[in-house]
């Protein structure tokens, strides 16, 4: 059990991990042997994020006050666990999607980013997604089409233009 002081650096730990993490979420460890956990925690740390496990009570005590406390307060309940992502939220949701299909036990039970809480359903939509450097890569290749399209076609003019005064060129010479 732990005491008031203990208690206050757990509390102050998690209100730290939700102002600074990139997304937070709930998850359900309710049958999840401890080997399993530290699987997950193992690749939760390959993915930049971090899993904590702690009363309920300590949890919400850590949401009080703060933007996320009515968002997360139904999802409060039974034997639960935050995960904090640091950077990559879309990669810690792929990770956590993964890991229901390895472990029955296992539940995604809501995310919170971009200053919006997501249910399951919707975190697995987000796992869905490809990772956020194809993303940008995919973005990159809309934003260069145009622009390499439109290069084509003004050297196509250029190379027209120049045949074109070569062709006036040759027929002023045998004139």
């Amino acid at each position: 059990m732990l005491n008031k002081q203990q208690k206050g650096v757990v509390i102050t730990s998690l209100k730290e991990d939700f102002s600074t993490s990139a997304a937070s979420f709930v998850v359900n460890v309710k049958g999840l042997t401890v080997e399993k956990v530290e699987k997950l925690r193992k690749k939760l740390r390959e993915g930049d994020a971090r899993l904590q496990i702690a009363k309920v009570r300590l949890m919400k005590r850590a949401l009080m006050g703060g933007d996320k406390e009515s968002d997360f307060s139904p999802y409060m309940k039974e034997q639960i666990a935050l995960v904090f992502a640091k950077k990559d939220a879309v990669s810690v949701a792929k990770i956590l999607c993964t890991f229901t299909k390895e472990a029955d036990a296992f539940k995604v039970i809501a995310g919170y980013m971009d200053a919006k809480i997501f249910d399951a359903k919707s975190i697995k939509a987000i796992a869905a997604l490809p990772p956020r450097e194809i993303m940008l890569a995919y973005l990159v290749g809309v934003l260069q089409s145009p622009m390499s399209e439109m290069v084509r076609v003004l050297q196509g003019m250029i190379a027209n233009a120049s045949t074109d005064n070569a062709q006036a060129v040759e027929k002023k010479e045998s004139e």
